[in-house]
């Protein structure tokens, strides 16, 4: 706690996230859109403070990054293929909420801190998963993430693009 007593944090977070179904075509399930900002702050007292960091769960399949500091524009949807077949699709841009401050993984350790740029514009990921349901109790995916580096990742560093192919069978009982 500072000298004077008191100790004002000013970090804030919003999520808006909205679901629907089109209930005209049966093989086309949930799609949302939605914006995800975490403040950031050139000292850090602003700065958002993730402190259960997530899975995948909502910046994409790759994470490259953590919450703070990262506004983040998202759609998807979800396609039924056949009964056991689901394509889902997903697309996130990312920016930099306050260009004073870098950008940090899930655990809040820095990934790129700020070099003095003004870009914003962190880039652009995109994910692709095909989910079967082979039997009751046995699935498998098949998953595909793309990264394409905006301005800020290359103004301070090496910025090529990433890719993410995953797989996975489970087992259920």
């Amino acid at each position: 706690v500072p000298a004077g007593g008191t100790f004002h944090v000013a970090a804030r977070r919003s999520f808006d996230d909205f679901c629907e179904r089109l209930a005209l075509l049966h093989d086309v399930g949930p799609q949302f859109r939605g914006l995800d900002a975490a403040s950031g702050s050139a000292d850090g007292t602003g700065r958002f403070n993730q402190l259960f960091p997530p899975t995948y769960t909502y910046l994409g399949h790759l994470y490259l990054f953590g919450r703070p500091n990262v506004i983040d524009a998202h759609v998807g949807v979800d396609l039924h293929l056949t009964d056991r077949i689901t394509l889902f699709t997903a697309q996130h841009t990312y920016w930099r909420q306050n260009t004073n401050d870098g950008l940090f993984n899930l655990s809040g350790a820095t990934v790129r801190a700020d070099t003095g740029t003004g870009a914003s514009y962190i880039g652009t990921e995109f994910d692709i998963v095909l989910t079967w349901q082979i039997q009751r109790h046995v699935s498998a995916y098949l998953g595909y993430a793309h990264f394409w580096a905006g301005d800020f990742i290359a103004d301070t560093g090496a910025s090529k693009d990433a890719d993410f192919l995953y797989t996975s069978v489970t087992f259920t009982f």
